[in-house]
């Protein structure tokens, strides 16, 4: 009988050099720890802007500070998006103000008053009625 050739089970391999998202992505961080780590002189990047995974990870192990500094700072994709729709939604409002169809508050808060004032009278009347009609 032949030897038969023991495998080990294969772990999926991590890219040995990937870009500064790739490896925050892979590491589980945020892209501003992988920038504080290469501000703070690892040697993990390449002038080409690659980031070896491995040599990166080893470096956030040894500074742990790194990742915990980033924990507070803001999401930059997260506040770009939110700061791209409160653009568009002023220039709506604007559009919309341009056209007429947008009308402002003071216009309109008199006439809900007003409409608010006849519509208590017309529910006193009608609860005044229903008392008299129940008794």
């Amino acid at each position: 009988m032949k030897n038969k050739k023991v495998t080990t089970p294969k772990t999926p391999k991590r890219p040995k050099f990937g870009s500064f998202d790739k490896a925050a992505k892979i590491l589980g961080i945020r892209r501003e720890a992988v920038q504080m780590a290469r501000d703070a002189g690892s040697d993990a990047f390449h002038a080409s802007g690659r980031v070896n995974i491995d040599k990166l990870e080893l470096f956030l192990e040894a500074n742990p500070e790194i990742i915990e500094a980033t924990k507070d700072l803001p999401d930059a994709k997260l506040e770009k998006a939110l700061k791209m729709r409160a653009e568009r939604k002023s220039a709506e409002l604007e559009y919309e103000r341009s056209i007429g169809t947008v009308v402002s508050m003071s216009k309109v808060q008199p006439m809900i008053m007003a409409l608010a004032k006849m519509v208590r009278a017309k529910l006193r009347r009608f609860l005044t009625v229903a008392r008299r009609n129940f008794r």
